[in-house]
């Protein structure tokens, strides 16, 4: 019984080394994704075996896929490409990427006075006092006093 004691307590302890081994030497390949530079291959895919030849790192096989292969491209990264516009800003094309709006397109939140709204300066958004306020009949107040004056007479 001892013996068999002796060798479950070695093997548990030379699992913990390989354990402790394999977490310090694989580093950051264990802890995920690769976050940045993360690096791309293409290479050419026979479809009757299922293999993969020509690899080369870059955007071309190491040489022209040719009688029926399929040029394929591998990566560790889970996107290729973010771009953006109008907007937007940020994006990118390899590792970690972020996108946000512009804050020129951003509507203000402190229009709180009550006749106020948000209103385009011509390059920003800002708050302004509303002077199109809808009336009852559901025009603004400018048309309506227009409205008003073409229907006066003198008489």
């Amino acid at each position: 019984m001892e013996v068999k004691l002796t060798w479950i307590r070695r093997r548990t302890l030379a699992l913990g080394v390989a354990a402790i081994a394999v977490a310090t030497l694989g580093g950051t390949a264990l802890a995920g994704h690769i976050t940045s530079s993360v690096t791309s291959y293409t290479g050419c895919l026979v479809p009757k075996d299922g293999v993969i030849i020509k690899v080369s790192e870059g955007n071309a096989p190491k040489s022209a896929c040719t009688g029926g292969q399929t040029q394929v491209h591998l990566s560790g990264g889970d996107i290729t490409k973010i771009s953006v516009t109008g907007g937007l800003t940020g994006g990118g094309d390899n590792g970690e990427v972020t996108i946000g709006l512009d804050p020129r397109f951003s509507l203000p939140q402190n229009c709180t006075a009550p006749n106020n709204a948000v209103k385009w300066s011509g390059s920003v958004w800002t708050c302004a006092a509303d002077t199109t306020r809808p009336t009852r009949r559901g025009r603004d107040s400018r048309s309506a006093a227009r409205s008003s004056a073409s229907r006066t007479t003198t008489g």
